[in-house]
């Protein structure tokens, strides 16, 4: 509605109008800058400027032209108010998790997680950012545990079989991976089955099978016709034949 599509080439308008406030949002003379100031989106996770609270709080107001200070700090002030009344909501604690995570700020991430699975012990996707939190600060041992944990809880998950077998991969355990990966590669959602493929193919190197690694490489590229990890680790496959 925002007409995003504006931005992706070859996107077209076939038929059919949509309105609001009466008029055709895809009509020539509108303003597609004032159009955007007011349909907003809203992400499935929070996605913070590289700024403070406060700039991320009243950016929106800026831009739409919103310049008086007391106002700014009204609207950061009620933002505020909302967060200390709602300190137990695993909604909020979960999206400070991952703005902190996005920041690369891994050990608050993962107080704000372990408050989430206070309150939602059964949470598999918890475990499953506190695997990926983990990972990224180095504590591969720790990750394992919580990747361990998702996959208790969410069998069925590819991503979370993905997770795990990646993690042993890379803590020289390929051999205990290779069952994950071969369920993660018929499990995982589509967009990460490439991605899937190829490190069940670097397990698979490692351990000396090259024909099945390179079969792997092979889906792979077969998904995802330009990766190029996949192309070079399908050419190292057939030289080690």
């Amino acid at each position: 509605i925002n007409r995003m599509n504006d931005l992706v080439d070859g996107a077209r308008i076939t038929h059919g109008r949509i309105t609001l406030d009466g008029r055709d949002i895809n009509a020539p003379e509108v303003d597609v800058v004032d159009l955007r100031r007011r349909v907003g989106m809203v992400f499935q996770k929070s996605n913070p400027f590289p700024k403070s609270i406060y700039e991320n709080v009243s950016y929106g107001l800026r831009i739409a032209g919103v310049t008086r200070h007391s106002l700014l700090d009204e609207a950061v002030e009620k933002m505020r108010v909302a967060a200390r009344l709602a300190p137990d909501s695993p909604n909020i604690l979960r999206n400070l998790a991952d703005t902190l995570q996005a920041r690369g700020d891994f050990e608050g991430a993962l107080a704000a997680y372990g408050s989430v699975l206070r309150l939602q012990p059964d949470s598999g996707e918890t475990y499953q950012n506190i695997g990926v939190a983990l990972v990224r600060a180095g504590r591969r041992e720790e990750a394992l545990h919580a990747f361990q944990e998702a996959a208790r809880l969410m069998p069925e998950s590819g991503l979370v079989q993905m997770s795990l077998a990646t993690v042993l991969t890379s803590m020289n355990r390929p051999e205990e991976a290779l069952p994950y990966f071969a369920r993660a590669v018929q499990t995982i959602e589509p967009t990460r089955a490439a991605d899937a493929h190829n490190e069940f193919g670097v397990a698979l190197a490692r351990l000396g099978r090259m024909d099945q690694a390179a079969k792997e490489f092979e889906a792979a590229l077969a998904l995802r016709p330009d990766f190029p990890a996949a192309r070079d680790n399908l050419s190292r496959a057939r030289r080690g034949r």
